[in-house]
């Protein structure tokens, strides 16, 4: 297939070549790169807790960790920096509780009660941030049209595996694999499955090697098919391969 081996070229090109064996991100060193959080051989915990305390309750959501840790690299290219010195998690985390304060607001001051229950806040969280990394969208909710509501084009798409355990996509991902093969962002997502099929494939052929417990605690096959195509968009659309040399704090350490 054409396409993967161009996908596997692009992302080869900065991901350090998949080891036969698993790695954990805390024996990679003090400093990271996105290619070490995306590799499928790397342990890692793959999700990062945002706290967010509203109206006397905890509201926070969680954010994938390839996510949160391009948010930082993009931050660091921006002030012209290499490695990261300063700890930016703190900073990080205030970014996205601005977004979760920004749909916070939206549902009280705009939305009935009933359409606000429907609001997809981890998913619009998680849709703002990879358009704001992968096309230079803003970092910001400022409309209702912003949010994701409860629909069939917002549940995560689930494909059967093909020399791979089956794997679930969240939407974000499937949108943009969508516009990657030129179709229109509201098709049925089963017209990426073929091609997902075999990156799946791919991800797993260092994985089919070793004992399923070793690897899904720290991180399901889902989830590293979805670093997989996080990491390809970034190579694309995201970052130059100077900016994807960026080191930030191996967060295995934090």
């Amino acid at each position: 297939m054409v396409i993967l081996e161009y996908i596997i070229k692009l992302i080869g090109g900065y991901m350090t070549k998949q080891a036969s064996k698993l790695v954990l991100i805390t024996d990679l060193g003090p400093k990271v790169t996105l290619a070490d959080i995306a590799n499928p051989m790397v342990n890692v915990e793959h999700s990062v807790r945002v706290p967010f305390f509203k109206d006397k309750r905890e509201q926070g959501t969680t954010i994938p960790l390839i996510l949160f840790a391009a948010l930082k690299v993009k931050a660091l290219v921006s002030m012209g920096k290499s490695e990261e010195v300063e700890d930016l998690d703190s900073k990080t985390i205030a970014r996205i509780r601005d977004l979760l304060n920004d749909i916070h607001g939206l549902k009280v001051s705009v939305l009935s009660e009933e359409d606000a229950e429907n609001v997809l806040v981890a998913k619009t969280v998680q849709e703002v941030v990879f358009n704001h990394l992968v096309y230079g969208g803003s970092l910001a909710v400022r409309s209702v049209d912003d949010l994701l509501f409860e629909d069939s084009q917002n549940k995560a798409h689930t494909i059967s595996g093909n020399g791979s355990p089956s794997f679930s996509l969240p939407p974000y991902l499937c949108r943009y694999r969508l516009k990657e093969e030129r179709l229109n962002v509201k098709s049925p997502f089963n017209a990426i499955n073929p091609l997902m099929k075999a990156i799946a494939k791919e991800v797993f052929s260092g994985l089919k090697n070793h004992d399923k417990d070793d690897w899904a605690p720290l991180g399901s096959f889902s989830r590293r098919v979805h670093n997989y195509i996080t990491y390809e968009a970034l190579c694309r659309h995201g970052f130059s391969q100077d900016e994807l040399k960026t080191k930030i704090n191996n967060p295995g350490l934090d």
